[in-house]
């Protein structure tokens, strides 16, 4: 904690700004209370199913509405009315806590009855206000600091976030479809859980967490909140989704959809740098930078590990390791592809220890198919997967042979499966929330691929141009490679598996 505090820098973004820039206006409410002696802050678990942040312990808020600007209310800070009443509007929506002078004058049935208007879609918030009477204020909403989501999401957001100590008589319970559960939590307990892998946040609700576990007053707080460290123009720059487990994507030379490798450094006293792919000197000085940064921490880089040799995940490693000193370190058959030389050749089974104040066992998994010596990392005791390309944050793995082979790739999964993964780092892509239904979606999406096939084979179609139309429909030249390349891995595994055979240049079934 800083000893003297100074005022928090004013950030402020007009709307046609946040507008132009693409970024989505969001306002959030971090709810405290006082209780034995102990500051607690209330939080909700996203749904999974949510495209932003699913999975992800948050606070309660939302998206600014275009009527949110109109609402009237009384209280608002100087400029932020819109984000006032967006904060007032979802703490409502997603907790039942109202902001408003006369709330005690209503009926809990009448505000109930109104939440549930709201979640329905069958009531607008202003207009049913104003009919209901309720004078809002928003002058308990005190301004905890700007983030703004960094590019590589799906959907940006100028966030503004809000302390508000809880009323008086209010009992938040979370009754939403975009949550699956919430509750009041000490910001220490909540530290410990995303420690050990239970909870995963985002940098903001990471950091406020922190603040909160080392609060002793609320203009010292305000200044810690406003005033996050390792952040440029609010973009957070160590996203740490779990302990130990900072991510870095950075832009490459990969295939659409996906425009970043997901550089990972992990560990929290000893750092291995996983899949440096990046391919432009703003990717350099970024990783260079974040690397200094964690020195300053104490933290030492130890080496480079990739995950296999396609240019999108090893076009950085013979720099860093000339810049850094840093030893890489591969599968054998990973290694006979790269121009560099490594240092140390790894197998399935094998055990790397980063030491450090947590200190983190990373069993390397030898899972060929993708290609043949590709190598995922796996901690057992929080159940977390690195996992290269064996699956990705969005779209499906391309496999091409002859490097590629479908039945080993599928075998792969199972066996991925079959460890019980809780979370999926992948090298595309965000982080997987929900390992087990991830992994079986891209098993049944391969099952549903190989049935068409047969079901095209079986009705005379034999040429594979017409059973790669058949299978993946008409594409652009550049995807119709990938396709070929896919199709022609899973007749290898059925003609493999005795269900069909190669006649000339035309598949039957067997």
């Amino acid at each position: 904690m800083h000893s003297s505090p100074k005022p928090a820098p004013k950030v402020q973004m007009k709307k046609k700004e946040a507008t132009k820039s693409g970024l989505l206006e969001s306002a959030a409410v971090i709810l405290l209370k006082q209780e034995a002696g102990k500051l607690h802050t209330f939080w909700l678990r996203r749904a999974k199913a949510l495209r932003m942040a699913g999975g992800f312990y948050a606070f309660p808020g939302g998206k600014v509405d275009e009527a949110d600007e109109a609402t009237p209310a009384e209280g608002s800070a100087e400029g932020l009315h819109r984000f006032c009443m967006a904060a007032l509007r979802e703490l409502f929506e997603e907790t039942g806590v109202l902001l408003a002078k006369n709330v005690t004058d209503f009926a809990p049935p009448v505000l109930a009855a109104f939440r549930e208007a709201l979640m329905e879609r069958k009531a607008e918030f202003s207009a049913e206000a104003k009919r209901l009477g309720l004078q809002l204020d928003t002058s308990l909403l005190v301004p905890a600091g700007v983030w703004i989501t960094p590019a590589f999401f799906p959907v940006r957001f100028y966030s503004q976030f809000f302390l508000l100590p809880c009323p008086e008589g209010a009992a938040p319970q979370v009754r939403c479809e975009e949550a699956e559960e919430g509750g009041w939590v000490f910001p220490g307990e909540a530290l410990r859980l995303w420690e050990e892998g239970e909870a995963l946040l985002h940098p903001p609700a990471l950091h406020i967490m922190r603040c909160l576990a080392g609060f002793r007053t609320q203009q010292q707080l305000c200044y810690e909140l406003s005033n996050p460290p390792f952040c440029i123009d609010n973009i957070a720059q160590h996203p740490e989704f779990q302990r130990g487990v900072l991510l870095l994507p950075l832009k490459s030379n990969t295939l659409p959809p996906a425009e970043y490798t997901n550089t990972y450094v992990l560990g929290t006293g000893d750092l291995l740098l996983v899949d440096p792919g990046f391919c432009s000197d703003e990717g350099r000085t970024q990783c260079l930078r974040v690397l200094s940064e964690l020195k300053s921490l104490g933290k030492t880089p130890k080496g480079i590990f990739l995950t296999h040799q396609h240019a999108d995940h090893v076009e950085a490693a013979h720099w860093l390791k000339q810049q850094c000193g840093l030893p890489i370190a591969c599968h054998a058959l990973t290694a006979r592809h790269l121009p560099f030389p490594v240092e140390r050749l790894l197998e399935d089974g094998e055990t790397l220890v980063l030491e450090g104040p947590m200190p983190m066992r990373l069993q390397v998994l030898h899972t060929p198919g993708h290609a043949a010596g590709h190598l995922c990392l796996w901690e057992e005791r929080r159940k977390i997967l690195i996992a290269g390309d064996m699956v990705a944050g969005q779209g499906t793995i391309a496999i091409s042979p002859p490097d590629g082979d479908m039945a080993d790739y599928v075998a792969q999964l199972e066996r991925l499966l079959q460890l019980g993964p809780r979370v999926i780092h992948p090298a595309h892509g965000l982080t997987i929330v929900d390992a087990k239904a991830k992994l079986q979606s891209y098993l049944r999406h391969r099952a549903a691929r190989e049935r068409q096939l047969l079901a095209l084979i079986e009705a005379g179609e034999s040429d594979e141009d017409a059973l790669c139309e058949g299978v993946y429909g008409a594409l652009d030249k550049e995807t119709q490679a990938l396709a070929k390349g896919s199709l022609r891995a899973l007749l290898c595994k059925l003609e493999k598996e005795g269900r069909v055979v190669l006649e000339g240049t035309r598949w039957c079934l067997f």
